[in-house]
């Protein structure tokens, strides 16, 4: 049995979008799952590529952190994906519960699985096997904005709730 199964992803939109009737509503759903689709294939470059070439931008938001703003291709490429590669595994499962569509903007919630690596913990002074994994999970609501035009423009990433670090060193995978 897989710990972490990233083709389910795109399942629940695929399920909104199913009894969607509004041609808008419709678009901006399939470019969000399209983003999701190749974002797991590992095809960050297709997932970028389609973002809106003059106004691409992530945004993300911690609790108990600063904001952090991503613009322009390169950066989100670099410094949002390539982050994600040093931290997790590029797999990760995304449980989406609940998704709103209106005008410009598409909103997703859920619990996401992730793989936590090793060294990034061990970095940190834990107890954990730097060539290893760990499972954590976390609740995350991401708004998905889009132009005029109806090209996405990003991400604006809410993390919510993750697993306690202590959770976290417990299962390795």
């Amino acid at each position: 049995m897989l710990v972490i199964d990233p083709s389910n992803n795109w399942r629940p939109l695929e399920e909104r979008l199913a009894s969607e009737t509004n041609p808008t509503f419709r678009h901006q759903l399939e470019e969000v799952m399209f983003h999701i689709r190749v974002e797991a294939e590992r095809n960050i470059e297709r997932a970028v590529d389609r973002l809106s070439p003059t106004r691409a931008e992530y945004r993300l938001y911690e609790n108990g952190k600063p904001s952090i703003t991503i613009s322009g291709k390169d950066d989100i490429r670099t410094q949002f994906y390539g982050g994600l590669v040093e931290n997790i595994h590029q797999d990760l499962e995304w449980n989406i519960v609940r998704t709103v569509v209106d005008h410009g903007i598409v909103i997703t919630e859920g619990t996401m699985k992730v793989a936590m690596r090793g060294s990034v913990l061990a970095a940190s002074g834990l107890d954990a096997d730097p060539e290893g994994f760990y499972l954590s999970e976390g609740r995350h609501l991401v708004m998905w904005p889009f132009d005029d035009e109806g090209r996405l423009l990003g991400e604006h990433v809410y993390y919510g709730f993750t697993s306690a670090v202590e959770e976290t060193l417990a299962r390795p995978i």
